[in-house]
């Protein structure tokens, strides 16, 4: 798993859990 898409991935996910939304 690359550095970068970790660091989207977690992005992702707290963006999704802001918005109540789960889109990966």
């Amino acid at each position: 798993m690359r550095t970068t898409l970790n660091i989207e991935d977690k992005l992702i996910d707290k963006a999704s859990k802001l918005t109540g939304v789960k889109e990966k």
